[in-house]
């Protein structure tokens, strides 16, 4: 089956490129994958060189498409509606906080015109005290910001085709438009999305089983310096070995946290 899947990395941090390079070699351990069904989108293309990887250049396009850096999540969206111009085929988008814990293929076989991927659903009116008033959206549908039936879906994953090309230009322009009207949360981005989805009445479904998405700070900090250290030891043009998986579950990040902050403690006295 036809397919892409793409990360988009930006920032020219050290902890963006290592995070995206394990996440990448943990899905070539589990799917069969070309090098041209992997793509990231990245402002510095050459650091992926070594991979088994496609890149494009998104330099000259993230000034606009974060509104001059006002919203960098708005990014995600842009780059992803750029992608389904591009390929005839269903699109994977992955955070590169994430990685792959099992064969996808099943998964991105089901998204269709009337179903979608996102990561996990996380709440229904995420912003009580926001409100604005109707807008017609470039599809021309109707929309209006409604509490009782916004519901939000983490973005950590997301997987569409072609089909869903206006819904994505919706999506850009609830962005906008909630932020026009005051909001100010990160995760507007990943309620747009999904409001954008349930005006088209497009089911979306959950993503998590087969991919670990590490949202937290704790979570980050602790795969960070796993993720550091083991990219010290293989080789990043092959899949990553199973058996060198970082272990990672909801307890192993605050064991971390704490023996570290014990560590310093020591060498404080």
């Amino acid at each position: 089956m036809k397919k892409r899947i793409i990360f988009i990395e930006y920032g020219a941090q050290e902890r963006f490129l290592n995070q995206t390079k394990y996440s990448v070699m943990t899905l070539q351990a589990f799917n069969q994958l070309d090098k041209s069904d992997i793509i990231i989108y990245t402002e510095q293309p050459k650091r992926y060189e070594q991979m088994a990887v496609t890149t494009r250049s998104i330099s000259d396009k993230v000034f606009d498409y974060s509104l001059g850096g006002k919203y960098h999540f708005r990014i995600k969206p842009c780059v992803l509606l750029d992608a389904l111009r591009e390929h005839e085929c269903p699109i994977l988008f992955l955070d590169t906080d994430t990685f792959c814990n099992a064969d996808l293929t099943k998964k991105i076989a089901s998204i269709k015109t009337d179903n979608v991927l996102m990561n996990t659903f996380e709440t229904t009116n995420p912003y009580p005290e926001f409100t604005m008033g109707s807008v017609e959206l470039p599809s021309g549908v109707l929309y209006s910001h409604d509490p009782k039936k916004t519901k939000m879906f983490n973005s950590g994953v997301i997987g569409v085709d072609r089909g869903h090309e206006l819904v994505l230009q919706d999506a850009i322009f609830i962005i906008d438009v909630m932020l026009n009207n005051g909001l100010k949360r990160h995760t507007a981005e990943q309620t747009a999305i999904s409001e954008a989805f349930r005006v088209h009445n497009i089911q979306v479904s959950e993503i998590n089983k087969e991919i670990t998405h590490y949202t937290r700070s704790t979570g980050k900090n602790y795969m960070d310096a796993m993720i550091r250290k083991e990219l010290a030891t293989v080789e990043v043009n092959s899949p990553y070995p199973k058996n060198k998986f970082i272990k990672f579950n909801w307890f192993i990040p605050r064991l971390y946290k704490l023996s570290k902050k014990l560590r310093s403690n020591e060498k404080n006295h």
